[in-house]
């Protein structure tokens, strides 16, 4: 392992990153405010992606290619795979919630609701604050029935995560599936991807304090991060590997960004460190998508050092 790089990348991430974040929070930049949407959309996800082209390309002049940016001999298949890496994992996540919290009545994961009432309670709560009441009024009144919805809001982050979304989780993915992923390669599949997983949750740090993902549990919200994060980096290693671009995991990451949200609103009295996407019923979730893989694949772990 190029264990400078890998130092160099950490150092100049996280210093520009939390930087960034401390300068909105003395500056009272307000969670979900244009200007936070702004700073962490465009730039403070782009950090990761950027400070990976400075010492691939400038310092160490190198290819990025070596980091999955390209498209020479990629494998279709894996990409064309990954909406469905993506829909496993919501859906199986919305079945973990309604199996704990709707039949086995387990306190903190909720329940899943499709009654119209909750569906409102579910939207409004979303999108509080945002937009004045009278809009909010106006916007549920036009929306469609529950299940529509629903379909929309899934199936949509699929158009979203391949279009909008791509341009900013491909400023995190090409330096936690890019650089770091392939400079951690020799530690294996398991410890490599935990590693990454930790920091990749550290990184998150400043704007889950500020209110984002867990916005009644700051804290432990960012110490639920870390775990969440890891259950996911070894679907996201085994995308960007089996793909041979970094365009799949960027892509799985659109998605969620995109379609996660959603599933919001068709939870009731749920605790946002359990029964929520970026809860434990997302990271078990995770977990089981990530054992079928490996048993569907099982050449990967032993091909692992060698993609």
């Amino acid at each position: 392992m190029n264990r400078k790089k890998i130092f160099l990348y950490l150092f100049f991430t996280f210093s520009i990153c939390w930087l960034t974040a401390l300068i909105m929070h003395i500056t009272d930049v307000e969670y979900g405010s244009i200007p936070f949407v702004i700073l962490v959309a465009v730039f403070y996800m782009f950090i990761p992606a950027a400070v990976t082209i400075v010492l691939q390309k400038y310092i160490y002049k190198e290819p990025l290619a070596e980091y999955g940016f390209t498209i020479k001999n990629i494998s279709v298949k894996h990409i064309f795979l990954t909406p469905a890496y993506y829909l496993a994992f919501i859906l199986l996540t919305i079945a973990i919630v309604f199996i704990l919290g709707n039949i086995l009545h387990i306190p903190g994961f909720g329940a899943v609701s499709f009654q119209q009432e909750d569906v409102t309670n579910g939207i409004v709560n979303l999108i509080h604050g945002k937009f004045d009441d009278l809009k909010i009024i106006e916007m549920i009144n036009k929306m469609p029935s529950p299940f529509i919805l629903f379909l929309l809001g899934i199936f949509g982050g699929i158009f979203s995560g391949a279009s909008v979304n791509l341009l900013f989780t491909f400023g995190e993915e090409f330096g936690w599936r890019g650089l770091l992923l392939r400079e951690t390669q020799p530690m294996g599949f398991w410890k490599a991807n935990f590693f990454i997983g930790i920091i990749w949750g550290v990184w998150h740090i400043p704007i889950i304090l500020m209110g984002h993902n867990y916005p009644h549990y700051p804290v432990l919200g960012s110490l639920m991060m870390i775990p969440f994060c890891i259950s996911l980096s070894f679907i996201q290693a085994y995308l960007r590997l089996r793909s041979k671009t970094i365009l799949a995991p960027s892509l799985f990451h659109g998605m969620i960004n995109a379609g996660g949200p959603v599933t919001f609103i068709f939870f009731i009295n749920y605790n946002e460190l359990l029964g929520t996407i970026v809860g434990a019923a997302g990271i078990l979730s995770a977990i089981i998508v990530t054992v079928v893989i490996l048993l569907s694949d099982k050449k990967f772990i032993e091909e692992y050092k060698m993609l």
